[in-house]
């Protein structure tokens, strides 16, 4: 079974028309967290995550959204079990997507699939576990399911176009994802394993370095376990002059029973923007 992480679920939920609420996902190889927002009310009023045990595969712990399939207007699935591969739109050939990618698929990640990002002229190539996209279509027919990374593009390249420079930097457990813009192009997007905050810091500055961005004036925007007050976050700011945390969409409302909790999930908020 899934080992819960949190539940926090609003008082006012009672939902009689789930045709009026959308269903955000967001899956990685190691934990769940999903959101549900009523248009009505513009509220979120539901937001959980859950630790996926080694030991089961993810297919088998889809049994719990049973009792929510095809009941939702929309519904948007962000997959970030796997990193991706970014292709220049220009020059990518789906006829030749093998070659987009050095991995090594495992039994279950057998196929490889590729969503494409106009805004990033990128496409993305990535494993695509296809039992797993099996049982989330069955369950939800009408969701649009793609790489965590096509998300962040679709909306962050958006939000940050008047920008001039600005780098995400999003971390769940072990799993460091680093995007950057600077006006309004594409430099970065990637993740990278940081056990340790020195390695976190390192990676961070690296990227600084390497796009030729300014440590005084590039913007650091922290989401996921990352806050500008954690260990993480207070390494940083030694370095860089100017780290916050993420907001979260100022056009939406939230159960004030999602307050205190200690992750930053404007990721799964943004899918909203994304349908």
């Amino acid at each position: 079974m899934l080992q819960t992480i949190f539940e926090r679920i609003d008082p006012s939920l009672e939902v009689t028309d789930p045709k009026d609420c959308h269903l955000s996902v967001f899956l990685t190889s190691t934990q769940l967290f999903f959101t549900l927002y009523r248009r009505a009310t513009s509220k979120y009023v539901l937001l959980a995550g859950y630790e996926i045990p080694a030991e089961k595969p993810i297919v088998d712990l889809l049994q719990g959204f049973d009792q929510l399939s095809g009941q939702f207007e929309t519904v948007s699935i962000s997959l970030g079990y796997a990193p991706a591969t970014l292709v220049p739109l220009a020059v990518f050939e789906p006829e030749h997507l093998s070659q987009y990618s050095n991995l090594t698929l495992s039994k279950d990640l057998i196929a490889l699939k590729f969503d494409q990002s106009a805004d990033a002229e990128m496409v993305l190539v990535y494993p695509n576990h296809l039992e797993l996209e099996a049982q989330l279509l069955k369950r939800f027919p009408q969701a649009i399911i793609h790489h965590h990374y096509w998300f962040l593009l679709q909306h962050d390249l958006r939000q940050f176009k008047n920008l001039d420079s600005v780098m995400i930097v999003s971390k769940w457990q072990q799993n460091l994802v680093l995007l950057a813009i600077k006006n309004n192009k594409l430099l970065l997007c990637n993740q990278f394993a940081a056990n340790t905050p020195e390695e976190l810091l390192y990676y961070v500055m690296n990227a600084i370095e390497v796009l030729d961005l300014q440590a005084q004036t590039c913007k650091i925007l922290l989401r996921g376990e990352l806050e500008p007050n954690n260990k993480e976050g207070q390494l940083l700011k030694q370095y860089l002059a100017d780290v916050k945390a993420d907001t979260s969409p100022s056009n939406y409302r939230y159960s004030h029973e999602f307050n205190g909790l200690p992750y930053n999930f404007t990721e799964l908020y943004n899918q909203l923007t994304c349908v």
